[in-house]
This record gives structure tokens, C-alpha cells and sequence, in this order.
């Protein structure tokens, strides 16, 4: 480089100094600018060449392209030009904090140009004011009100009430976007505004927003009248605190009586039953005494003259009394129509005894003396009948007596302990809104949810049925988990479940008495009295009269349903009825839609069409979640699993059918995660038994296309991958992928 070469930051200085010096000359021979004016903008740009001060637009074309729009501009003083530039420095300063760092600086250089400095800007209309303009910390939405401004003549005439109307608003406005909404809505208002009542509509807008605030214009009169009338009011609070303080201490009084006399009430009633039930066992053990010395006179008496024949009678008669006496020892609540058949009993062998001595004196003797017996009989008949007066009216928790004795059908029923309760469920109390009902159900279950519970997606939607009154029908594949969700549902909703099996015959529903006159209660029963959720489980795989029988039970559960208070009964076994209990619900599930077998459940019958109607069918299908759960961090498997479903849901469809066999079931994956932990199987086991087994050509060729789609695996190219010594934990998605592949093209032949 020679001596006298000039630097590149030299150069770039000449250069702005020969536009600043353009600019200069351009600004002199103005047509437009007075002379007064353009003396500003002159000994501005003077400055800014012999650096005697900082260029306040940072760029030198930043500041040419404003000082052109400037003059382009009458301004008739110097006063007048000198205030728009420092307006215009101080938007700069304000808009651009860090120069040409500032985050978006071309766009707002541009608007500051466009918007504050042309021609057609805020500050050649004079609608500039710095008060307005620092009223806003979002300057966008101070340009959206001085646009809305700067395009109604009407406005800018008016652009000193805004102003006054915007310094006041502001101090009623709680946000800065309450503030900018009074704005706008005052600009809008102002459009509409006739006969030039812009202050007396200001004056309106402002009384509004100082109420919207609790800022009220108040005289002394109204104020003394508000004062008079909380004095009032205090007066009268405090009259009704005396009120409230009496009526309290009175409630309280009678609180106290009430609770020593029911006290008193109940320790009377206590004692009275006590003694009167130790008087009648007194009496009863006086009369069993009296009964078993009569029945051994009678059995001596009778041996004395007994032959063979008479053997026979005697014997039949002891089998009889013994009966009668364990009877009546087994029973202490029997009804008098127990009674009265074992007197019929009895009466029925001293016939047969009275037929085969109608000659003999001597057991003539002995029938007088069975005759006297009717009055031991008697006694014990109006005992038992005091006794069970009793029991029926004692509030203290004795068990009334019941016409049959009644006990499981089978060893899976199981009849409560506790008595019957009609108290409704508050998931089912109708005097609840059903929204907060709902809204505690949803609680319960996101909390569970965050304890690691997971519920299927139509959980919520089987719950609000059965909160309805409805009868839901699960329909599903196999082991898509709907007898779990059952119990996920019966959780939710504060009620037991009960589940019957396969309904093969209608006493399987409705129950029978048994030889003994015992009743043979069912889980339906169970369900029906004690107010359960009764569950029938794989419904459309049972016997079609049996649904007419249970579809005639709903029937019966709606009727109490609209007539919450009535009593309305369901007839078991002929002649055992049972109330129905309000929180009584009912819910089924199968593998079809009702109407008879198909492709994968062929032993399936049709529904009844009532049947179907009284139902709500709900389609429930596999939940990945589950098994994201059950797979945990086995995350090969999982992946894989779920795009082998994918592939027999797309066979599915692909054939109309209503769901795909041999898709991995919610059981497949907690096998197949105990194969991985055992180490148990080799790869081909586990994907022979689990994925390929009771499928055919069609079915595994496009199951091998799915997943060699899914995994971008050429089909045809596939051989068989080398699995030795490998552990199952061990294989990638892509080699569990291509051995599956293998699998279907080895055993149906190439695909």
C-alpha cells in the first residue's frame, strides 16, 4: 500500500459527506420549504459532517430519506421545523433503544417513515402529542388508534378532546388493554356523534369508565341519605342478631330435651324388650320341656304294643317329630305357616295311628292324650306370633322374619350381611345436578390417573349411561379388557360389582326354591335387592328366552326409576318377590353386534329385537395405553405390538369383517412380557404361538405386507435373520419385524 492511499473507512467517509452535501443543496433549493425552516435541517446536517454531533438516525440513508420527506412538507417557521425534528429524534430514541441492534429494526425504521414522518404521517397532520403517545407501552396498538385517527377527517379535528379523553381515561383503566379497549370504542362512538356534542359524549364515556371502577359522582344529599339508610340497615343487622342469638339459644335448649328424651325413650325400650324376650325364652323352654317328656310318654306307650307294622308307623312318626323339633330349635324366626305345616305334619301321623287302632283300647288312650297335645301346639303357635310382632316392629336392629329361607344358588353368590338400604347413591341422586356429579366422578379419576391408574377411552361415556339409568352393551373383541372395565366403572361410581357368567336358562337369572322350600338366590337377586351393578358377561352367547326374562327385569328398573319413592317388585322364582332397589344398574357384554354368529364367534344367537332396542351399545376396542403400561420398558415389543394390531384391524377392513382374529389381546402382552423375563422361548416360539398360529394364506401374506410397509422392509428380500444366542430383551423392532415376515412367507410359502 503506498504512503498516500486512503483507507476504506476514509473513503466511506467522503462518500456520506458528498450525499450529506447533496441533501444539503436539496434542501436549499426546496420549492416547498420556507427559509426559516429549512435553516434546522441544514445546520443539522452541517453538524453531522463536521462531527460536532452524533447522527440521532444512526444510517446516513435513514437520515436522507427523512430530511427528504421533510422538505417535501411546508413548515412556515423555524420554531415549527426545529419542534418536528426533536418530535422525530424522539420517536427514534423511544422506538429504537439499541440503534440498529433493536429486534425488527428495518421494520420499524419503515414505519416510523411511513407512519410518523411522510407527508400523509401523524406529525404532518399535527397529530402528534407526546402525552398521547407515552400513554401507550404497546406502540403497536398506539398506531392502530392514531391510524383509525389519521383516516377520519371527523377524528382529526377532534384530536385534542381525544387526547384530554385519553389522559383521563387512563387513570380509570385497571389494564393497559382496558385502556386501549376504552380507546377504540370511543373512536368508534365519536364517529357516530351529531350536532358537534363531542365534550358532552367525552363526558359520558368518562362517567362510564369511572363506574366501571367504583368511581360514582355523588352529592351531599345523596350521601347523607346513604348514610341515613346504613344506619338504617346496621339497626336492623343488629336487631337480627339478637334475633339469631335467642332462636340459637333456644334450638339448643330444645336440642338438649330432645336428645335426654330420646335417651330416656330408648333406655326404656331396651329394657322393656329385654325383659319381655327373657320372659318368652323362659316360656319357650318350658314348653319344649313339656313337648319332649309328652313325645317320650307317647314313644314308650307305643312301644309296648308295637309290632311290625307299628315299627314302620313309629319309626315314619320320630323321623317326623325330630324334624319338627330341629325345625323349631334351627328356626326361632319360622313364620306360622311353618308352624302350622308341621302341626299338619303331626296331625297327618296320629291319622295314620288313629287308622290302625280303631279297635285297640290302649292306643285309644294314648291318641286322647296326643289330642291334649293341640294345646301345647297352640301356645307354641301364638308365641312364635308375638315373637315375630316383635322383631317386626324393633328399630333396634333385629332382622324381620322372611317367608323363605334364602341361600346361594351357587358357591359364587354371596348374599350380604347387611340389611337393605334405600339410600341412593350420590352418583345416581337425581336432587344432585348432574354436572356436579359428574364433576366428582372426573375428580376421582384423575386422581387415581395420577397414582399410574390408566382408564379406557369410554370409561366417562359407560359411567354417565348408568348415571341415566341406561343399559350399556359392551361390544367388543375378546380380550379387549371390557370385564375389567366394568369394575373400573363400578369403582368410579361407589357401587360393588356383581357378575353373572353365561346365562343358560331362566332359573339361572331368576332362581328356585329347592326340595327343603329353601330359595336359591341368584346374582341377579343380589344385585336387584341389595343395589348393585349386575354385570352379564359374554351376554350374546346365551339363551335367547333368558333375555326376554332379563329384558322384562330393566323394564321393571325403569319403572322405579320414574317413580323413585314407589315400591315396585320383580317376582323371583314363582313366588319370592323382591323390591327393587334404587341403585339397582345393569350392564352386559359380548363379542357381536346382536344379530347372530360370524366369521370368528359362530356360536353366537341372535338377540331379541326388544332386547337390542332396551340396550345402549357401546363399541369397545384395544387401548394401547394398557399395554404400554404392561410392556413398560420393553419398548421394542410394545412398538411391534401395536403395529401387528394395525395390521389385523387393516385385514379387518379390508374384508368387512367386524373384527380381525387372532389380534394380540391385552393377555398376549402380559405373556409375552413373561417370556422376556423368563427368557422361556426363542423368538420363532413366541412369534409362532402369539402371532402367526390359526391364521391363513390370505391373512399372514397381508399381514406380511403391512408390517414390511410399516418398517420399510422389501418382502420379497427377507430371509430368515440369525436369532442364535440372542435373548428376546435383546432383538430390535426391525429384527422381530423381518423374522415375523419370514415366519408368514416359510409357512404359507413366498408371498
Amino acid at each position: 500500500m503506498k504512503f498516500f492511499d486512503k483507507t476504506e473507512e476514509e473513503k466511506k467517509r467522503e462518500e456520506e459527506k458528498k450525499q450529506l452535501t447533496t441533501l444539503e443543496k436539496a434542501i436549499i433549493y426546496s420549492d416547498i420549504l420556507k427559509e426559516d425552516a429549512y435553516k434546522v435541517l441544514t445546520s443539522y446536517i452541517m453538524e453531522v459532517k463536521s462531527n460536532k454531533r452524533k447522527n440521532d438516525f444512526f444510517e446516513l440513508d435513514f437520515l436522507v430519506r427523512v430530511f427528504l420527506q421533510l422538505i417535501d412538507q411546508e413548515f412556515g417557521t423555524e420554531e415549527k421545523m426545529q419542534n418536528q425534528l426533536d418530535k422525530i429524534i424522539l420517536i427514534i430514541r423511544d422506538l429504537l433503544p439499541a440503534g440498529i441492534k433493536t429486534s425488527n429494526y428495518t421494520f420499524i425504521k419503515e414505519m416510523i417513515i411511513n407512519n410518523f414522518v411522510s407527508k400523509d404521517g401523524y406529525l404532518a397532520y399535527n397529530l402528534f402529542d407526546m402525552n398521547f403517545y407515552s400513554l401507550f407501552d404497546n406502540k403497536t396498538l398506539y398506531l392502530n388508534c392514531m391510524n383509525i385517527i389519521l383516516n377520519s377527517k371527523k377524528l382529526r379535528n377532534q384530536m385534542s378532546l381525544i387526547i384530554k379523553y385519553a389522559c383521563k381515561v387512563s387513570r380509570y383503566s385497571i389494564t393497559k388493554d382496558m385502556f386501549y379497549s376504552d380507546m377504540i370504542a370511543f373512536l368508534a362512538g365519536m364517529e357516530d356523534v351529531v350536532n358537534n356534542e363531542y365534550v358532552a359524549y367525552a363526558n359520558a364515556c368518562l362517567e362510564i369508565a369511572k363506574k366501571r371502577v367504583g368511581v360514582y359522582a355523588i352529592d351531599e344529599k345523596k350521601l347523607a341519605l346513604c348514610n341515613s339508610n346504613v344506619e338504617r340497615v346496621e339497626g336492623y343487622l343488629d336487631q337480627m342478631k339478637v334475633y339469631e342469638e335467642s332462636l340459637e339459644n333456644t334450638k339448643t335448649s330444645i336440642g338438649e330435651m330432645l336428645r335426654s328424651e330420646k335417651e330416656e325413650i330408648k333406655k326404656m325400650r331396651a329394657s322393656s324388650i329385654q325383659i319381655f324376650r327373657k320372659e318368652i325364652q323362659k316360656e319357650k323352654e318350658e314348653l319344649l320341656k313339656k313337648l319332649d317328656e309328652y313325645l317320650l310318654d307317647l314313644e314308650v306307650s307305643l312301644k309296648e304294643k308295637s309290632d311290625d307294622v307299628f315299627k314302620e308307623i313309629l319309626a315314619n312318626y320320630q323321623k317326623q317329630i325330630r324334624e319338627m323339633h330341629t325345625m323349631f330349635q334351627g328356626y326361632s324366626r319360622a313364620t306360622s305357616e311353618d308352624l302350622i305345616r308341621i302341626q299338619k305334619a303331626a296331625e297327618d301321623s296320629l291319622q295314620e295311628l288313629k287308622n290302625y287302632v280303631q279297635n285297640d283300647d290302649h292306643l285309644k288312650e294314648v291318641l286322647t292324650k296326643a289330642n291334649e297335645s293341640n294345646e301345647v301346639r297352640e301356645k307354641i303357635v301364638q308365641l312364635v306370633e308375638q315373637e315375630k310382632k316383635l322383631v317386626t316392629s324393633n328399630e333396634s336392629g333385629l332382622i324381620p322374619g322372611m317367608e323363605k329361607v334364602i341361600v346361594p344358588a351357587t358357591p359364587q353368590v354371596i348374599i350380604p350381611q347387611s340389611q337393605q338400604s334405600q339410600r341412593i347413591l350420590s352418583a345416581f341422586d337425581e336432587k344432585i345436578p348432574f354436572s356436579l356429579r359428574l364433576d366428582r366422578i372426573l375428580a376421582l379419576k384423575e386422581a387415581n390417573e395420577k397414582k399410574g391408574k390408566i382408564y379406557h377411552e369410554k370409561t366417562i361415556q359407560i359411567v354417565k349411561c348408568l348415571m341415566e339409568g341406561d343399559w350399556p352393551y359392551l361390544l367388543g373383541p375378546s380380550g379387549c379388557g371390557k370385564s375389567y372395565l366394568m369394575s373400573q366403572v363400578a369403582e368410579l361410581l361407589g357401587i360393588e360389582l356383581v357378575k353373572s357368567g353365561k346365562i343358560t336358562e331362566p332359573y339361572t337369572v331368576m332362581g328356585y326354591t329347592d326340595p327343603q322350600g329353601k330359595f336359591r338366590a341368584t346374582q341377579t337377586y343380589i344385585a336387584l335387592v341389595y343395589g348393585k351393578l349386575l354385570g352379564y358377561d359374554e351376554f350374546d352367547n346365551g339363551n335367547p328366552d333368558t333375555h326376554v326374562v332379563i329384558n322384562e327385569i330393566y323394564s321393571k328398573l325403569l319403572d322405579k326409576l320414574d317413580d323413585i319413592k314407589g315400591k315396585h317388585y320383580v317376582t323371583f322364582a314363582e313366588d319370592v318377590p323382591a323390591e327393587i332397589n334404587p341403585n339397582f344398574r345393569m350392564i352386559s357384554a359380548g363379542n357381536t353386534t346382536g344379530g347372530g354368529e360370524n366369521a370368528l364367534f359362530s356360536s353366537r344367537g341372535k338377540l331379541d329385537e326388544s332386547v337390542q332396542e332396551r340396550m345402549t351399545p357401546i363399541r369397545v376396542g384395544y387401548d394401547n395405553r394398557v399395554e404400554e403400561q404392561i410392556f413398560g420398558q420393553h419398548k421394542n415389543w410394545y412398538n411391534f405390538f401395536v403395529k401387528f394390531r394395525e395390521a389385523c384391524d387393516n385385514y379387518a377392513l379390508n374384508n368387512n369383517m367386524e373384527s380381525a382374529q387372532g389380534i394380540g389381546t391385552t393377555r398376549d402382552a402380559a405373556a409375552i412380557v413373561k417370556y422376556i423375563k423368563h427368557d422361556s422361548k426363542t423368538l420363532d416360539e413366541l412369534l409362532e404361538e402369539k402371532f402367526t398360529q390359526t391364521k391363513d394364506m390370505d391373512y399372514l401374506s397381508s399381514l406380511a405386507k403391512f408390517i414390511g410397509r410399516s418398517y420399510d422392509i422389501n418382502v420379497s428380500e427377507v430371509k430368515n435373520p440369525n436369532t442364535n444366542n440372542h435373548t428376546l430383551e435383546s432383538f430390535s423392532e426391525q429384527t422381530i419385524a423381518k423374522k415375523f415376515i419370514y415366519k408368514c412367507k416359510s409357512k404359507k410359502g413366498n408371498i
